[in-house]
């Protein structure tokens, strides 16, 4: 394998796995921010809507009271 198809394909791999990385460091705080909601909002008595949206949108919380 040349040496320049070498480089290539340990970059592109490279950014495959820091975009990966990214998106599950992103799906992991935005539980934690729903789950901190859901809890505010069930201990004041209300209602927890949950929305969630396509497989590449994160998920939101709501408090209906």
């Amino acid at each position: 394998m040349k040496k320049s198809t070498w480089i290539l394909a340990v970059g592109i791999s490279a950014l495959i796995i820091l975009s990966g990385s990214f998106r599950i460091y992103q799906i992991k705080e935005n539980s934690k921010q729903n789950q901190k909601k859901a809890a505010e909002c069930v201990d004041g008595g209300g209602t927890v809507l949950l929305y969630e949206g396509s497989i590449f949108s994160l998920s939101s919380v709501s408090c209906e009271q």
